[in-house]
């Protein structure tokens, strides 16, 4: 992404250092004598300093003053302005001690604080200007302005929103210029045409509305020339194209004068006249969906490799479900056949810290839900989920508490581990649209997605890939296998009459993930059900299909 410093730089700046190392210890014989020789610091004066006040750098020093003090404690009251001025965002301000005469105590620093003279813009491919032209890269990075001292972490904050798009990335290398007091900066833009047709294919559907699903997608990573980003998605299954239909849509805005970003989605499905046999007569099954998602995306500054960010949602989300069972009409479906609206207010910190050859990231979600919409009422919930027994159902004003984290670590030999986990708590009976799926391509795999809903629960993926085998099979640019095991839990928050249906689910199996850079993405995994529910009971095998092509353009 962003160093605060290039080799060069970093070179440049560690001579300096040495300089003034070289300044303390040689040419000067009082500061020299100061290493042995109990000195009495009356004060400091500090040169050079201008995007820092005297009064903010001198608060720094009071702790160095006074009699009794050496050499070291002019080295860690330099360390500490250093440090100081890093920790403002300011890393490339360099502090040094000038060859002096020790004078009534008095201790000159001296401060190199470089501005930005030239901007220097590179693509690769060259191909790329025509698609992202250099004033809209600058744009980009407000940050980044010639005759400022650069502040590292606003660069670091520009280049990190700025990487979120899809198609096109930039790094910032920093380099000397004409002198000591400039620096010279090198944006390199990489990526691809900012238009992008893609098709997937998987199998994430059911027996009764087609379980193999076709997708076809175009996305635009630069609409009106501001980054902005369009993406819209069509899903149908293959075995009966149209029978179902899915569609969603999604617009992303980079702001950034702010360095934030939001978020706007929207999706809706229909399912045609769906029937299946019964013992009460054929299960006649139509419904349609709709949701609206608004989202604000606030970058933190980063910590060192620490990012992190806030988002705070807005959805709204309908479900309308018609159904009918042989003679007994819409009555004998119960609370399958009424509609229901959510408007479930979030707010999720997420965080990400790198180290090494691991990352490990994760993130905390809460949501309360607003009733009162149409088919959002308390009436509307409790006929959804209503206690068995009598008294209130599902709580039209509930609260949600999701989390979750994602490790990845390289082990010996280029084997490499990756653990994740998802939980969700609820202190509320949920109605089924909110409940946490137990089941799924990415939950506890061997399962039809959804296939096991609960109010509280929580799924551990455990992976170990193997190393990368394209280059000995010759088969695409990446080829991975692995073996996981699942572990998923569960259970509801019982109205009266209801049970906990407290359940466990696991299953062991092992996967293939072949790639092309830029192109086809094939993920497979086969699994084994160790403990099951539904109609994947123990011993059960599944596999869980996704293909994703890409094309740009």
């Amino acid at each position: 992404m962003y160093d605060s410093l290039t080799a060069a730089y970093k070179q440049r700046k560690l001579f300096y250092l040495t300089l003034c190392l070289l300044n303390c210890l040689n040419p000067n014989p009082a500061l020299a004598a100061a290493k042995s020789v109990d000195i009495a610091i009356q004060g400091f004066v500090i040169e050079g300093n201008h995007v820092l006040t005297d009064a903010q750098l001198q608060a720094q020093l009071l702790p160095f003053l006074g009699p009794g003090r050496r050499f070291a404690d002019i080295q860690k009251a330099l360390e500490t302005l250093q440090q100081f001025y890093r920790d403002q965002g300011y890393g490339e301000a360099v502090v040094s001690v000038p060859a002096q005469e020790l004078n009534a105590g008095i201790i000159r620093f001296s401060v190199i604080e470089p501005i930005l003279a030239d901007i220097h813009v590179e693509y690769q491919p060259e191909s790329l200007r025509a698609f992202y032209p250099e004033s809209k890269i600058r744009a980009n990075l407000p940050a980044l302005q010639s005759g400022l001292l650069l502040r590292s972490v606003d660069i670091s904050q520009n280049i990190q929103l700025a990487n979120e798009n899809p198609a096109r990335k930039m790094a910032v290398v920093l380099s000397p210029g004409a002198d000591k007091t400039q620096l010279d900066a090198t944006v390199k833009v990489s990526g691809l045409p900012p238009r992008k047709a893609y098709t997937t294919i998987d199998n994430t559907g059911t027996a009764l509305t087609g379980e193999y699903r076709m997708g076809f997608g175009l996305q635009h990573a630069n609409l009106w020339g501001r980054d902005h980003v369009g993406t819209f998605n069509y899903i149908t299954p293959i075995e009966s194209p149209t029978h179902v239909n899915l569609f969603s849509g999604s617009y992303r805005i980079p702001l950034y004068g702010w360095g934030d970003s939001l978020d706007i989605s929207a999706a809706k499905s229909d399912v045609g006249n769906s029937s299946t046999d019964t013992v009460a007569g054929p299960l006649q099954f139509a419904g349609s969906g709709e949701i609206y998602a608004l989202n604000y995306n606030l970058l933190l500054p980063r910590w060192g490799e620490y990012s992190h960010r806030l988002v705070a949602g807005y959805n709204y989300r309908q479900f309308n479900n018609h159904c009918t069972i042989g003679v007994f009409g819409s009555q004998a479906c119960g609370p399958s056949g009424h509609e229901i609206s959510l408007m479930p207010l979030s707010v999720n910190y997420s965080g990400q810290f790198s180290w090494q050859a691991q990352t490990l990231s994760f993130y905390l979600l809460g949501a309360h839900n607003l009733p009162g919409m149409a088919h959002g009422s308390q009436n509307d919930f409790t006929q959804l989920r209503p206690a068995l027994n009598g008294g209130g159902g599902a709580p039209a004003e509930y609260n949600v508490f999701r989390s979750g984290f994602n490790f990845n670590a390289l082990l010996v030999e280029d084997w490499q581990l990756r653990l994740a986990g998802n939980g969700q708590f609820s202190p509320d009976a949920l109605v089924y649209a909110e409940q946490f799926s137990l089941a799924g391509s990415t939950m506890v795999r061997g399962f039809w997605e959804r296939e096991v809903t609960r109010d509280t629960g929580f799924v551990l993926n455990n992976e170990i890939y193997g190393p990368d085998l394209a280059e000995l099979t010759k088969l695409g640019d990446h080829l991975r296998g692995l073996v996981f095991y699942d572990y998923g839990a569960g259970q509801n928050n019982a109205l009266n009459g209801e049970r906990k249906q407290a359940l466990d689910l696991n299953s062991v199996g092992f996967g293939i993930r072949l790639g092309f850079n830029q192109s086809l993405q094939l993920k497979f995994d086969g699994s084994y059900v160790l403990s099951g529910a539904a109609s994947h009971p123990d011993g059960d095998v599944r596999g869980h299909l996704s293909v994703y092509l890409p094309y740009s353009f």
